[in-house]
């Protein structure tokens, strides 16, 4: 039987293109047994929902990211998204701003679009609105798994009158920044808790932060 839980998980499925079970374990505070026991009664009930076992060890392009990704089952709405790394990456940066205390996550939207024409459309990875001790913070996101930073893009925006909102960078590759307001993290996120806290901290107090792109 399908729960409301059960609902809600595949509302998240929806949500996020593709979840890993660890990362809908994480998401909804359940074990590794009841989350697997649900996902084996929502995909035989629910055919739209689909499982496929992902190791990363298998792919050499992969392999990099197996302190990050783990040998385990994903599970997406219909189509399979055709960039699952780069899916699951963002998925874990969403996750990993919701175990920081103190950070009040109030609104995620990946695959942002921002445009000031019908001409020219930029796809940021993820619009984060946070709260931290009563202020509001506003982030983009662009996680770079297999190339460099792009800021063309941005520029442009810029040149079409954009106020660019400060862009959280996850990548391990250098960033050539073109007058924009970056937080480079990197890919595997384990520092995007002191960086995002450092520049909090920036914001409130003037500190500065050690800017190395």
């Amino acid at each position: 039987m399908i729960t409301n839980r059960d609902i809600q998980i595949i509302e998240a499925i929806k949500e996020f293109r593709i979840l890993s079970s660890s990362q809908i374990q994480r998401l909804f505070n359940i074990s590794k047994y009841i989350c697997s026991r649900r996902m084996i009664e929502i995909t035989n009930n629910i055919k739209e929902v689909k499982v496929k076992r992902y190791n990363p060890i298998n792919n050499v392009y992969d392999n990099k990211y197996k302190g990050i990704l783990k040998n385990e089952n994903i599970y997406y709405y219909k189509k399979k998204p055709s960039a699952i790394v780069h899916d699951l990456l963002v998925n874990e940066f969403y996750l990993k701003l919701l175990e920081i205390d103190d950070f009040n996550v109030k609104e995620f939207k990946k695959e942002y679009r921002i445009s000031m024409d019908d001409e020219f459309v930029v796809r940021a990875d993820a619009y984060i609105l946070m709260e931290v001790e009563g202020k509001e913070y506003e982030f983009l996101l662009e996680v770079e798994n297999n190339k460099s930073f792009n800021n063309y893009k941005y520029s442009k925006l810029i040149e079409q009158g954009y106020v660019p909102l400060p862009i959280i960078v996850s990548t391990d590759r250098r960033i050539y920044n073109n007058n924009l307001e970056i937080i480079r993290v990197k890919l595997s996120q384990d520092d995007a808790k002191t960086k995002l806290k450092q520049y909090i901290l920036e914001q409130n107090f003037g500190y500065k932060i050690n800017k190395k792109h």
